[in-house]
């Protein structure tokens, strides 16, 4: 018995040896592996480590690429030029709610964690898992700011690790703010916005301060897919998301039940999709100056560097002058012929062209259906909702539902966009108003009867066309003898025309009536600037920079015709001559090396003894002949290039018709010299350039009051030349500029055969200067002289600019002495002579029969 006990004990001896042998196996192992898997982590995290960047000045330094902005002389943005469209803004001026709508979207623990969001990464696993598909992401604004900044967008397990590091050193370096600052200033938004303030800007209009909760929250939503869910390109997903984000916003408290609600019931008004070079204030401008700031910096700081480019614009003046100039080319047009219908629909087309509102008419013509050509999108208001329970992490939208809804508020926008006023005609119910429109804007009129009237549509506006309009439009027939018929598309101007025989107190229909608006086949430009400092204040460089990018106010240049005439008379001036100077208008020939020359009169008629006054103001061109021949041609070329003028000008006397071609700006600048008391003038129309701190790059202020710049010629000749152009505004070529009431000079200029048509006029401290022309050279139509084609331009914008400015007269100089004369005969007269008038003249060149009779220079402000 007891050998058997013994051997009991033994094995169990030797099993529990083996079993301590295996546990102090399994725990070395153990040991080991967990030593090994240290060690490899550790080296893992040092290679990542060691490929890390060391500097974070990217994120501590912040500098995007930033837009250079060209801003106008009262600081408007007229334009932007950028790779990536962002303005930055201090985390200060971004509101909570918008913060908070992005920390909901994005990142609900973003106060609370370290960088890495463990738990929402362990939440959005789970939630992915149940789903089958990914719908919840894991990384935090600061991880989402890594990866935009520093580690790219690579899909890599590498590139995760990487950005979860980079976190960690982040959120030591920077506080929460600057960190939030930075992601709200950097995330792509879609629409090509990058930033929140250009996010608000692309689809909202209007600064991030300035946006409510249910903005905030459709721009949150967007960085997951800023190229899908844009309100442009999906409405339905991102009204969808949106609410996402309120209810999100809702549970983290940030928004009460009652404001989540009102936010999503906000109607959401988005500005148009976007503005190309095209599309924004002055073109033409825009354009010239990039081509200098790019030409001088380069285009990566014009693209990237956020300059700020200060021009001497005034968008008072710009926008007075496209719209001169636009209206003035359609006056031109309309006179030259109706050119007959832009479109023709078919029968099943003409019910959907009578809905809605009026149809605009662009460059790329109309769409029958397309209700948001009006101008904003608006959503309606009391729409079903797609819910989503979003009490627990892993939340998904029913995607069928979602569609139902969407569906549903599609069919809804199209139900208000066209349905039909509902109108009851009874005795004791008013008439519908008539659909809202722009009168500056070209609409799209279906014609809908002809007969003795011609009636249109356009949506639900219906009018009638002006009279002598409708004379063109009947008289119009096609290449086939085809006439005007029912279906074809005009485009016109709306515009509310006074009832006849309106009663007080009693209520009339409103009449509206179309003007036809013609795509012109002429071509004009504008040019206006201060001639005392030479600030250019606007320019137009044809009807349309859509259709055509060549800016004819600088690119341009065109025989000037009589328009030179001022330089010949005011070197005949200088010379000794006077406004009373006789000179003869009789048929003339001039023997020149090349052979012989005879100048003609635009009127076949001659006037015989005439004053220099007379000559310039009826643009007679045989005076204009004889005294380029009296001074010589070199002596002609000479002023003008004192004048500024560069351009190449023929070495003969024709030049005294106006043969050279020049372009608009020069020759405005060249005649500003007359009002800037004979100075030369020096375009200008950049102030100044800065970076993007603020340093000055160029600075052009010393230009403004330039007193160095040579005399084109004397204070005093300068003077009486603008007494002389007066009287082309008077009695002469110009004399519908008579009605802008107040002191102004000028002069027209047509070249052969009505292919250019000129007018620069001025008051004191403004000078404006318009050609019109066709590009392909050809005529422009019989009769359209300067004062015909340029000159009602120039009215348009010189009224509209000068409505509210005092009445200013042109300043006498000291060697001015006044003489009265008879300015027809150029002789001495009494006050009783109904065409006696008191004469400038520079002391020292008075003829004989007028010594005695001058005043001296202090006289009481002449009136002519």
């Amino acid at each position: 018995m007891v050998a058997v006990v013994v051997r009991n004990t033994s094995f169990r001896s030797r099993m529990g040896r083996f079993i301590w042998a295996c546990v102090r196996t399994t725990l070395a192992l153990g040991i080991g592996v967990a030593v090994l898997g240290l060690a490899l982590g550790a080296w893992t995290y040092k290679q990542f480590e060691n490929d890390l960047p060391t500097n974070l000045s990217v994120l501590t330094d912040y500098r995007p690429l930033r837009a250079s902005q060209l801003l106008s002389a009262d600081g408007e943005i007229i334009a932007e030029f950028f790779v990536e469209k962002r303005t930055l803004v201090p985390i200060e001026r971004v509101p909570l709610v918008v913060r908070q709508a992005f920390i909901a979207a994005e990142d609900v623990r973003f106060y609370s964690h370290g960088g890495v969001d463990y738990l929402g990464i362990a939440r959005a696993a789970i939630a992915n898992l149940r789903a089958g598909q990914v719908v919840q992401g894991g990384s935090t604004i600061t991880q989402q700011a890594a990866k935009l900044l520093i580690v790219g967008q690579e899909r890599s397990l590498a590139r995760k690790i990487r950005e979860a590091m980079l976190a960690h050193r982040i959120e030591a370096k920077l506080n929460k703010d600057q960190i939030l600052g930075i992601y709200l200033n950097h995330i792509y938004l879609g629409h090509g916005a990058y930033g929140i303030d250009a996010a608000a800007s692309a689809y909202f209009g209007k600064s991030v301060d300035s946006l409510s909760a249910a903005e905030a929250a459709m721009l949150a939503a967007m960085p997951k897919a800023p190229g899908r869910a844009t309100p442009f390109r999906d409405f339905a997903k991102a009204k969808t998301r949106q609410g996402y984000v309120l209810d999100q916003m809702q549970d983290l408290g940030f928004l009460s039940k009652e404001d989540t609600t009102n936010a999503r019931n906000e109607a959401l008004v988005l500005v148009t999709s976007g503005k190309s070079l095209r599309n924004v204030a002055a073109p033409y401008f825009t354009e010239a100056t990039r081509q200098y700031v790019a030409e001088q910096f380069g285009d990566e700081d014009l693209l990237e560097g956020g300059l700020r480019i200060h021009t001497t614009l005034d968008m008072k003046h710009q926008r007075a002058a496209e719209a001169a100039l636009r209206r003035g080319l359609e006056d031109i047009e309309r006179k030259l012929g109706f050119n007959g219908p832009v479109g023709r629909l078919a029968a099943n087309d003409r019910t959907r062209m009578q809905a809605g509102p009026p149809r605009p008419f662009g460059p790329a013509g109309f769409s029958v259906d397309d209700a948001e050509q009006a101008g904003t999108i608006v959503v309606p208001v009391n729409l079903k909702t797609a819910e989503i329970d979003a009490t627990a992490p892993g939340a998904v939208l029913n995607e069928k539902y979602a569609q139902f809804v969407a569906g549903e508020a599609w069919a809804a926008a199209r139900r208000a966009a066209t349905a039909k006023p509902v109108v009851t005609t009874t005795a004791k119910t008013a008439a519908a108003p008539p659909p809202a429109f722009d009168p500056d804007t070209t609409y799209a009129a279906m014609i809908t009867s002809v007969g003795k009237k011609l009636t249109l549509v356009s949506g639900t506006l219906q009018a009638t066309l002006l009279p002598e309009d409708e004379t063109r439009a009947m008289s119009w027939k096609g290449e086939q003898g085809g006439r005007l018929a029912v279906g074809d598309i005009i485009p016109v101007f709306f515009s509310v025309e006074a009832p006849v025989n309106a009663r007080p107190n009693k209520p009339s229909p409103v009449v509206i009536k179309a003007r036809l608006s013609v795509a012109p086949t002429v071509q004009a430009a504008l040019v206006a600037l201060d001639p005392k400092t030479g600030r250019l204040l606007a320019m137009v460089g044809g009807y349309d920079y859509q259709t055509s990018q060549f800016n004819r106010a600088r690119q341009a240049r065109r025989q000037v015709g009589s328009a030179i005439k001022p330089f010949i008379y005011g070197a005949a001036l200088e010379a000794g001559l006077t406004q009373m100077t006789i000179r003869y208008d009789v048929p003339v020939k001039f023997h020149t090396s090349s052979g012989v020359w005879a100048p003609r009169n635009y009127k076949p008629n001659f006037l015989g003894a005439i004053t220099l006054r007379t000559a310039l103001a009826k643009s007679i061109n045989t005076v204009a002949a004889q005294l380029t021949a009296q001074l010589g041609v070199s002596r002609l070329i000479e002023v003008m290039r004192h004048a500024g003028v560069t351009s190449k000008m023929p070495q003969a006397l024709s030049l005294a018709l106006g043969t050279a071609d020049l372009s608009l700006e020069e020759l405005s600048y060249a005649m500003a010299s007359f009002p800037a008391s004979g100075k030369r003038v020096v375009p200008l129309s950049i102030m100044r350039i800065t970076d993007s701190e603020g340093k000055v790059l160029e600075d052009n202020s010393e230009l403004v009051n330039r007193s160095d710049e040579p005399n084109v010629v004397s204070p005093e000749t300068a003077f009486i030349l603008t007494d002389m152009m007066r009287a082309v505004t008077e009695e002469g070529t110009a004399r519908k500029a008579k009605a802008l009431g107040r002191p102004v000079a000028g002069k027209t200029g047509t070249s052969n055969n009505y292919r250019d048509a000129w007018f620069v006029g001025f008051v004191p401290n403004l000078l404006c200067g318009v050609w019109v022309g066709r590009d392909d050279f050809k005529p422009i139509g019989h009769d359209m002289t300067g004062g015909h084609a340029a000159l009602p331009i120039w009215m348009d914008y010189m009224t509209e600019v000068l409505r509210d400015e005092p009445v200013e007269d042109f300043k006498i100089p000291p060697g001015v002495t006044f003489v009265r004369a008879d300015a027809d005969k150029g002789l001495p007269a009494s006050p009783s002579n109904p065409r006696s008038r008191m004469v400038p003249m520079r002391r020292g060149t008075l003829p004989p029969n007028f010594r005695g009779a001058g005043q001296p220079a202090t006289f009481a402000d002449p009136k002519f």
